[in-house]
């Protein structure tokens, strides 16, 4: 079965704003064709240097930031 966009749905977001704006990170509850309910880190947006919004794959995280994660997860948790 080949993937369809229109069969997967954003139930919930979070998000985590940088400092200087330009870095932003994004936690998301989602949920394919009405199955399981699952959580997904990412995407990462930035400004290039041309003031351009771009997205990343989350990759590796600063500590700010598995500190934010941790204290959405208990919100995480209860919604799904």
């Amino acid at each position: 079965m080949a993937y369809d966009a229109s069969k997967d749905v954003q139930l919930n977001e979070w998000a985590m704003f940088g400092e200087d704006a330009e870095t932003n990170l994004f936690a998301s509850v989602m949920q394919y064709n009405g199955g399981e309910k699952k959580f997904q880190v990412g995407p990462r947006t930035y400004i290039n240097k041309k003031g351009e919004v771009k997205f990343q794959k989350v990759g590796r995280l600063t500590k700010e930031e598995v500190e934010w994660l941790a204290s959405i997860m208990g919100e995480v948790a209860d919604f799904m």
